[in-house]
């Protein structure tokens, strides 16, 4: 069984002081003490051992030994532009959409979304539940997560970026099952509207993007039920393709880095620890 991992920045060598909320689940939940090594991931590629040296009250001391730093892998991005949904099933389609591999999530309110209050909170604890959602899977990684936005706010207008393309999930005529777009060979954005689907302006929007209007079955699906179902479809074949340039025996890791140099970009507003 590896060693408990947990979010921290910035990662240097030496001595150390964990607060917040990696402290509290390091020592309420994990129940963590004095002598024990664990690990700490900083979210861009980072990755280190430390050892726990004391624990207080307000903090828990630890020294900081082996550090590793990973290259981001050069493979097709997943980028969900998808409605937000009520209560726990947004919570849940970002959490298991970030365990599966996605690189960024952007909450869209499409003129259909179901009406909810805005919680100035809500963006926080999305990044939160992505950062549990990778010390869970071992991801070295974090998505990046935009706060809600209306869908006349995206960058939709006009064509996409060079190497990028624009799928959006219908039901209507002229669709191309998901299967004709696999294995992805560029980088793939996806809007998923809300369940009473796209509005005919917004379609309109979408077309002239450039988006390939997609089907995943022939049933109707919920919004996080297709989010999590096209971010399987599309990182199982992403990663198999970067499985398959591996050499015999080596692991299924991030490439390591030599020193500092090369640091992968840095996602947007990671929350300090």
């Amino acid at each position: 069984m590896g060693l408990n991992r947990y979010y921290y920045q910035p990662i240097s060598y030496g001595l150390h002081e964990v607060i917040g909320p990696e402290m509290l689940h390091m020592t309420r939940v994990m129940r963590q003490k004095s002598g024990d090594k664990i690990e700490l991931f900083d979210g861009r590629g980072t990755l280190a051992q430390a050892h726990i040296l004391k624990v207080g009250h307000k903090g828990v001391e630890i020294e900081i030994q082996d550090i590793d730093h990973f290259s981001r892998p050069q493979t097709p991005t997943i980028h969900l532009l998808v409605s937000m949904a009520k209560n726990d099933r947004f919570d849940w389609l970002l959490s298991k959409s970030s365990e599966l591999g996605v690189d960024r999530i952007t909450p869209i309110l499409y003129e259909r979304t179901v009406k909810q209050s805005t919680n100035p909170k809500s963006h926080l604890r999305h990044q939160e539940l992505a950062i549990a959602a990778a010390k869970q899977c071992k991801r070295l990684f974090l998505p990046t997560i935009d706060p809600a936005t209306e869908f006349k706010n995206t960058l939709l207008h006009g064509n996409p970026k060079q190497g990028t393309q624009l799928l959006y999930g219908h039901c209507g005529p002229h669709t191309r099952p998901i299967s004709e777009l696999v294995p992805p060979t560029q980088n793939m954005v996806i809007a998923i509207g809300p369940e009473g689907g796209f509005t005919d302006s917004e379609l309109i929007v979408l077309k002239a993007s450039g988006g390939i209007p997609v089907r995943l079955t022939k049933t109707i699906l919920r919004i996080e039920t297709a989010a999590i179902a096209f971010t399987a479809i599309f990182a199982v074949f992403r990663d198999a393709q970067s499985d398959n340039t591996k050499q015999p025996g080596e692991p299924f890791l991030p490439v390591p880095e030599a020193g500092n140099a090369g640091m992968s970009p840095e996602p947007t507003e990671l929350p300090e620890r």
